[in-house]
């Protein structure tokens, strides 16, 4: 499972922290534990680092679920199953021999 942490570092930068983990009840500081180098510094992306003392505040964020399109007809209402079915049937044409 995919968590991503907002890391909220001493000087008041904001930065996101995305991890793989086992288990969804992974805290915040567990994580940070994991990533954290020998060195005692925490990888915020392929180049860019920080001490682990410089980070205040680790806090998981919910993502918002996603909405997808929706499909209108001209006059704004939804598209139905029945008008696909409808607008597919008029212009299908059946395979020879059916």
């Amino acid at each position: 499972m995919l968590i991503t942490l907002r890391l909220t570092l001493e000087n008041g930068d904001e930065r996101l922290l995305a991890q793989e983990v086992d288990d969804g009840d992974t805290t915040p500081e567990q994580i940070l534990a994991s990533v954290t180098t020998d060195d005692g510094r925490v990888p915020l992306g392929d180049r860019e680092s920080c001490r682990i003392e410089e980070i205040v505040d680790a806090v998981v964020v919910v993502p918002e679920p996603q909405r997808g399109p929706t499909w209108t007809e001209a006059d704004g209402a939804p598209l139905r199953d029945e008008d696909v079915a409808g607008a597919m049937g008029s212009a299908f044409e059946s395979p020879p021999g059916d």
